[in-house]
C-alpha cells in the first residue's frame, strides 16, 4: 500500500498529464498529438501515461470530460444561490458560460467540434454522460420557478435553456461579426451581451403586476 505522499504525487502526476494533454489536444487536435509529445511536455514517460490511461483515445476522452465537468460545475454554482432571485441566477449563469468559453477558447472549439460530429462516438458519449445532466439541471431550475409562480407555465423550459446556451455559443463562434452588427455596446464586453440576452428572455417570461 502506498504512503499518503505517494498518493499525492500520483494525483499530481495525473493532473499534470491531463493539463498538458488538454493544451496540446486543444492546439493541435486529436490526430496532431502523440503520446510521446504529451509525455515530453509533461515531463514524464509514455509508459507512465499508459499506466494511468490505457490509450491515447482514453486520455483524450478524459481530457474532454474533465474540462467539461470543471466548467459546468462552475456554472452550477451560479445557479445554486437559492437566496437570490432566479433572474439574477440566470444572468450570472449566462455571463459565466460565455466567460468560460472565451477563457478556454481552443478547448471550447475542440469540444464543440466533437459534439457536432454526429458520427463520432466520443461526441455522443460526452453529450450523454456529461452535458445532458447539467442541461437537465438548468431546466429543473426553470421548472421550479414555473411551479413557484415566478415564470409562466405555458412555455417549454428546455427551449428556453436551449435559446440561452445556443445564443451564447453563437456569440462565441461569431464574436467579431456580432460585435460589429450591434450598436457597439457589447464590443469587448461579452458580459453585456449575456445581460442583454437574459433581459430579453425575461421580459417575455416574467409575470408583470396587474
Amino acid at each position: 500500500m502506498g504512503t499518503e505522499s505517494e498518493t499525492v504525487r500520483r494525483g499530481q502526476g495525473i493532473v499534470a498529464i491531463l493539463e498538458t494533454a488538454e493544451h496540446l489536444f486543444a492546439t493541435n487536435g486529436f490526430d496532431g498529438v502523440s503520446l510521446s509529445a504529451i509525455a515530453e511536455a509533461a515531463g514524464t514517460s509514455k509508459a507512465n501515461i499508459l499506466y494511468h490511461f490505457r490509450s491515447k483515445e482514453v486520455l483524450y476522452q478524459a481530457v474532454l470530460e474533465n474540462a467539461c465537468r470543471e466548467g459546468l460545475e462552475a456554472l452550477r454554482q451560479e445557479l445554486d444561490s437559492e437566496g437570490d432571485a432566479v433572474e439574477e441566477r440566470l444572468r450570472r449563469f449566462a455571463r459565466q458560460h460565455l466567460k468560460h468559453l472565451f477563457e478556454r477558447e481552443d478547448l471550447s472549439r475542440l469540444v464543440l467540434r466533437e459534439i457536432q460530429d454526429r458520427d463520432n462516438p466520443r461526441g455522443r458519449e460526452l453529450a450523454e454522460n456529461v452535458l445532458a445532466s447539467h442541461f437537465r439541471y438548468v431546466v429543473s431550475i426553470i421548472e421550479d420557478s414555473q411551479a413557484g409562480g415566478v415564470f409562466r407555465q405555458d412555455f417549454d423550459p428546455g427551449v428556453l435553456v436551449s435559446a440561452l446556451v445556443g445564443a451564447d455559443l453563437f456569440f462565441f463562434m461569431n464574436r467579431e461579426v456580432l460585435e460589429e452588427s450591434t450598436d457597439g455596446t457589447v464590443k469587448g464586453q461579452p458580459e453585456r451581451y449575456s445581460d442583454a440576452l437574459v433581459d430579453i428572455l425575461l421580459q417575455g417570461i416574467l409575470r408583470h403586476p396587474a
